[in-house]
């Protein structure tokens, strides 16, 4: 019995050596390529800042300005404004759906007051998602 038991821990040492050295050679494997993987993405990344710092270094320095200030602009438009004028104007302020509609929906305010009828008689007909979806549309 014992050379059957010393058998059978000689073949499980070598299938555990056996795992062991397949998945180093997988962990090496996928390691390879990760790295391969970020030396083309760096190699990408690094041909399309040289193109277009050879882009800029062809613009005039006025239109730089030109593009600086309308990109200055836009964000300002787009981002500044409408949140320095919505609490000042009342048309960006939230507040909870009535009627537990939703469990804690933030809606429009000023949507609420312009639709408030269709807003309830949407919630008790087909329910707080179809009454704060009207809110939205």
């Amino acid at each position: 019995m014992g050379g059957f038991v010393s058998k059978v821990r000689s073949v499980a040492a070598q299938a555990a050596t056996a795992v062991k050295n397949a998945a180093s050679a997988l962990w090496a494997s996928i390691t390879g390529a990760a790295r391969a993987a970020a030396r083309y993405v760096s190699a990408l990344f690094r041909a399309a800042y040289e193109a277009l710092r050879r882009a800029a270094a062809k613009i005039p320095k006025e239109a730089k300005i030109a593009i600086a200030v309308a990109a200055g602009l836009c964000l300002a438009l787009c981002f500044v404004l409408p949140a320095v004028l919505a609490p000042a104007a009342g048309t960006g302020a939230m507040m909870l759906a009535p009627g537990g509609a939703g469990g804690g929906l933030m809606v429009l305010r000023s949507a609420f007051e312009a639709n408030a009828g269709l807003y309830f008689n949407l919630l008790h007909c087909a329910g707080p998602a179809v009454a704060a979806a009207s809110l939205i549309i």
